[in-house]
């Protein structure tokens, strides 16, 4: 899952993902353990970018104005999320309609 959502954040290339195992901040310097390749290098572009911007951006509203508004304390742009889905089934058709979103 993280690998096919990453494609939206990546430009609409297909980014092998990896665990950070090891981060320390010593003296203001972080630093990280592995160095990933960067998205356009030897990446697969699988998704047209301006498909992937829109859903990027659809996604980083989440944060900025639905359930994901808590993680503005943050102070961070680059955050996206994904809303819930429901687990109420309505049979196609019916006038039942789920009004929670």
């Amino acid at each position: 899952m993280a690998r096919a959502y990453a494609v939206f954040a990546n430009g609409g290339y297909l980014i092998q993902p990896y665990f950070i195992h090891k981060s320390s901040m010593t003296a203001a310097i972080r630093s990280h353990s592995p160095t990933p390749p960067r998205a356009g290098m030897r990446a697969l572009r699988v998704l047209d970018p301006r498909n992937a911007f829109i859903m990027d951006n659809m996604m980083q509203d989440v944060m900025r104005y639905g359930h994901g508004g808590a993680r503005r304390a943050l102070s961070r742009v680059d955050l996206a999320g994904k809303t819930g889905t429901t687990n109420e089934f309505v049979e196609p058709g019916s006038p039942v309609t789920n009004r929670r979103w």
